[in-house]
């Protein structure tokens, strides 16, 4: 038999019934709204929905809010309804406006800083590329798309996008691809707690683990099949309430059903028998006929298998009769069904019956390759429109790089004028400023030399004045020397007249040895003046200048000639009776000097004298 509801097929494109709940709810804010841009977007979700229902209904619903939105919605409205279009012109087999709008709602989306919205659109173009068979570029888009839902914490979509990924990998039979996608779609499911991804993840794991049962024949990846699909049940039952896709619950226990169908053993067939009526029951709550003709096409499998024929016949023309009543007729279930009935028919020698049911698979075979002859030629013009417009779009990039590049040349050339007017301006305005400063420097140069001439003539008038005041010094110390040295002489040839009479004179005693040694103590004396005198001729007043300039002219006219005495090598008792005061007062006026002159206590005056008329 061939079963036309795998279980991947099923896991990945059961979204066929909607709580009905949900679309009164929709009906009821689109009856409310009054802004006409928030109603298109509202009008475009229930197109979404009534699609499964009424193709045709919900392309015109979508058209409806399309031409709504773009009167007066933002660019992110209008991207908004192209993305609800795009799964609704999908379900009508109207691909080329599938493709259209998926492309110009990620142009739309590019111009926007919605990071959701940007995740959307790059999802949905996958989605549209994946339905054309472009699967490297549909997983290029999905990829893409994660990015900006990470960006906008998006886990919801995050867990979608990688759903995705996994029916890629899954159909190509990458097992370790189809791994990483179903664990992390079952991780975000899981961290955002939405039960209808809860339920498609863990059937992408119960899918993942029969591919690998599959690939190894491992009883543990059969078991761990049936345990997630098991989950998705539960969750279903759990949670029902939370659950968008009401015929979720009818496909998962295909699944189950469909799984030990296919490894069919005897003690498989009271589970087979329990999902597929659990299915059946859901299935026709809901009203979905596709799934109930499945149901009976699995039963009448398992009374195959059990050689109960009467109720296998019965089943299948059961199906048959559920078939009858799909509003929209499953070409692909109808020609397994009559392949079914005339395989059934000829096993049992109705040659007849098989001979009618065989000419029905035929007849409903050509309809079907028609049928696909047609969805092929559409998916053709589809793929067509859509590299005409990669193309015009790649052409509109160019034009756009290139009329960016010419802007960005003509910006650079106008930059470059303006550098260089500025350049020539500040050349000039520096030129001139140079000239001003040149200008400026030749006269302080010139004022400069000016000065130093001046200050050079007037340390040279300043050095003539010294000098001038140095010889005046001198010759007025001259004048005075001369002037004691005649009275030094004066009085020696006195002390000289009085020594003759003493000798002439009797006196008693020791008187006269008294006279006679005042007279040796006074020559000595004159003797040591004389010395002195010639010394201080010696002095260049210079000297006296350099003691002022030590003392920062503290001393006195006696401190300097206290000074000079002991620079002239005399003793303090010497110095006493050549100034007529006590050596007790020499030596203060010697300490009085060391102080003005600001030295150690340890310090020597004679030898700092004679150090400066060294320098002298």
């Amino acid at each position: 038999m061939v079963f036309k509801y795998s279980f991947l097929l099923i896991a990945l494109f059961s979204i066929n019934a909607f709580s009905q709940n949900m679309v009164q709810e929709l009906r009821n804010k689109i009856i409310n709204e009054k802004n006409d841009s928030k109603r298109a977007i509202l009008t475009s979700e229930l197109a979404q929905i009534n699609r499964f229902y009424d193709p045709q209904k919900s392309v015109k619903q979508v058209m409806e809010a399309i031409s709504l939105v773009k009167k007066k919605g933002t660019t992110e409205e209008i991207a908004q309804v192209y993305l609800n279009s795009i799964k609704v012109f999908k379900k009508a087999d109207s691909l080329h406006l599938m493709i259209k709008y998926a492309d110009d709602a990620l142009l739309l989306s590019n111009q926007s800083t919605n990071n959701l919205l940007k995740g959307n659109a790059n999802q949905l173009k996958g989605f549209a590329e994946l339905n054309l068979n472009n699967e490297q570029k549909a997983y290029n888009y999905f990829y893409k798309s994660l990015s900006f839902f990470e960006k906008a914490n998006a886990n919801a979509e995050l867990a979608k996008t990688y759903y995705y990924l996994f029916g890629i990998f899954a159909e190509k039979g990458d097992l370790d691809k189809e791994r990483i996608f179903a664990l992390k779609s079952l991780e975000l499911s899981q961290k955002c707690n939405n039960a209808d991804l809860l339920c498609t993840s863990y059937q992408a794991m119960g899918t993942l683990y029969y591919d690998m049962y599959l690939n190894s024949k491992k009883s543990n990846h059969f078991k761990k099949a049936i345990h997630y699909f098991e989950k998705a049940e539960q969750i279903f039952t759990k949670r029902r309430n939370e659950i968008v896709t009401l015929n979720q619950y009818a496909i998962i226990c295909l699944n189950i059903a469909d799984i030990y169908l296919k490894d069919y053993q005897p003690q498989y067939k009271e589970s087979i028998i329990k999902y597929s009526n659990l299915a059946l029951q859901n299935a026709k709550e809901i009203k979905d006929f596709s799934v109930i003709s499945n149901v009976f096409l699995i039963q009448s499998e398992i009374a195959r298998k059990d050689g109960d024929t009467t109720l296998q016949e019965k089943l299948l023309h059961t199906a048959e009769n559920e078939w009858k009543s799909m509003q929209f007729k499953d070409t692909y279930l109808l020609t397994s069904l009559y392949e079914t009935l005339s395989h059934f028919y000829e096993t049992h020698n109705n040659t007849s019956l098989a001979l009618y049911y065989y000419k029905k698979f035929m007849d409903s075979y050509q309809n079907l390759n028609s049928t696909k002859e047609k969805s092929d030629l559409r998916l053709l013009e589809a793929k067509f429109e859509s590299k005409k417009k990669e193309e015009q779009l790649r052409l509109l990039t160019q034009k756009n790089k290139l009329q960016q590049n010419l802007n960005y040349l003509s910006i650079a050339i106008a930059l470059l004028l303006l550098v260089g007017l500025a350049f020539v301006n500040s050349t000039f305005r520096y030129k001139l400023k140079f000239e001003k400063q040149k200008l400026i420097l030749l006269e302080t140069q010139k004022e400069e030399a000016e000065l130093v001439a001046k200050l050079k003539e007037e340390e040279k008038a300043r050095i003539e004045a010294e000098n001038k005041l140095i010889d005046a010094q001198k010759i007025q110390l001259q004048k005075k020397l001369i002037t004691n040295a005649l009275q030094i002489e004066h009085k020696n040839e006195l002390l000289k007249d009085l020594g003759e009479k003493f000798d002439d004179i009797k006196y008693e005693g020791n008187t006269q040895f008294k006279l006679q040694n005042i007279l040796r103590t006074e020559m000595k004396l004159d003797s040591d003046i004389e010395k002195l005198r010639k010394e201080l001729q010696d002095i260049n007043p210079i000297f006296i200048n350099i003691l002022n300039e030590y003392s920062q002219n503290k001393l006195t006219a006696l401190d300097i000639k206290y000074c000079s005495a002991i620079h002239a090598q005399l003793d303090t008792k010497q110095i006493a009776a050549l100034f007529n005061v006590e050596p007790e007062s020499v030596r203060m006026s010697k300490y009085r000097i060391k102080q003005k002159l600001a030295l150690r206590k340890d310090q020597d005056l004679a030898d700092f004298l004679k150090f400066i008329q060294v320098e002298v």
